[in-house]
């Protein structure tokens, strides 16, 4: 049986009864985060140019704007992953970096391009983000990007936050041979019974999958020091969203604990964020953008080729090595959970391709 050809069938299906393409929001809204393909070369030059500015050194000795808002995320590192928080506080700073990018170009138009990491599932390494035009590739010697119109700077700080200026780095590992197929992540996606329960599988799964198998500045605190990162989140608040807007019922629902095991509620303050309540986030509408779907546009320069003779299954979650769940707060069963959550779906999508 060709897998390709029963995948994509697949995938159709579930996008088509379970996941909405597109929130209903983007039809009364102009602010539409597309998938970084989408873009127009005018559209991703101006991208572009504003990351550059935000770049740039102020007039005064002192980090830039951006490495300013990287130091953000490393200063609450703790407090904001392995939680129910974990969507909520990265929707917020992702809408502030999109503020600040605005500001920087003075256009009040424009948005943080999403990166469906789906579409690059079988050679993530392969994918045209990965080249000069978008973020640039793997590092080289001591792990150093010398490529990309987003990938060669120098940021200010290190993972602890001290000023510490270095090359960007990226070391690619194992888990770039691993991505979620679109059907495997729709399947996880769309079998999340509670916001809880989507949370986990987000951030214990693809979400920190994508961060320790790109590495470098990606697996630390600082990974805001790649402008990958907020593409990479960009994408998770999508799912959010897309969650959200598949389940009406759930949509406004906030549940589970955070990393120090208290339980969490919508009046919750977003950790270095005063008078930011989780309510305030919960809707990206009201946040003032959404999603466009991923087109067939899109997937044609994923650099991805569906090979329809394919006899090959998808294989297995990666292991997750104890040190990357020690420094992420992870706790063991909670990933082995996730993992064996996430092979199951696999197992089944191979089972039911004849493999």
């Amino acid at each position: 049986m060709r897998y390709s050809i029963v995948l994509l069938s697949l995938v159709a299906i579930i996008a088509a009864t379970v996941v909405p393409m597109i929130s209903a929001a983007c039809i009364n809204n102009n602010l539409v985060r597309k998938e970084i393909r989408q873009l127009t070369p005018a559209e991703l030059t101006k991208y572009i140019n504003a990351v550059t500015l935000a770049r740039r050194a102020l007039p005064r000795p002192g980090p830039t704007q951006y490495d300013t808002f990287a130091r953000i995320h490393a200063m609450q590192g703790y407090f904001i992953h392995s939680g129910a928080n974990f969507l909520p506080w990265h929707r917020y700073y992702l809408r502030q970096y999109e503020l600040l990018l605005q500001s920087v170009i003075n256009d009040p138009t424009l948005t943080v391009p999403y990166w469906d990491w789906t579409l690059d599932y079988q050679n993530p390494s392969a994918s045209v983000i990965f080249t000069d035009p978008y973020f640039g590739g793997n590092g080289g010697s001591a792990s150093c990007v010398t490529n990309g119109k987003l990938g060669q700077w120098r940021p200010l700080y290190n993972w602890a936050g001290n000023a510490s200026a270095h090359c960007l780095k990226r070391s690619f590992g194992e888990g770039m041979s691993r991505y979620p197929s679109p059907a495997t992540l729709q399947t996880l996606i769309s079998g999340s019974a509670t916001y809880a329960n989507l949370a986990t599988n987000i951030e214990i799964g693809p979400h920190n999958l994508v961060h320790s198998s790109i590495g470098g500045d990606m697996k630390e605190a600082i990974s805001p020091n790649d402008a990958l990162f907020f593409s990479h989140h960009a994408n998770v608040d999508r799912l959010w969203a897309n969650w959200q807007d598949a389940n009406p019922t759930l949509a406004g629902t906030y549940n589970g604990k955070n990393i120090t095991g208290q339980r969490v509620g919508l009046t919750d303050i977003l950790h270095g964020f005063p008078g930011i309540t989780v309510s305030k986030v919960m809707k990206a509408s009201t946040m003032g953008y959404c999603y466009s779907a991923t087109t067939a546009s899109a997937a044609a320069r994923s650099a991805q080729t569906l090979d329809d003779e394919s006899e090959e299954p998808l294989p297995n979650w990666p292991p997750v090595s104890a040190e990357f769940m020690a420094s992420k707060g992870i706790d063991p069963k909670v990933q082995a959970e996730v993992t064996a959550r996430i092979n199951n779906i696999i197992d089944a999508l191979n089972d039911a391709n004849g493999f």
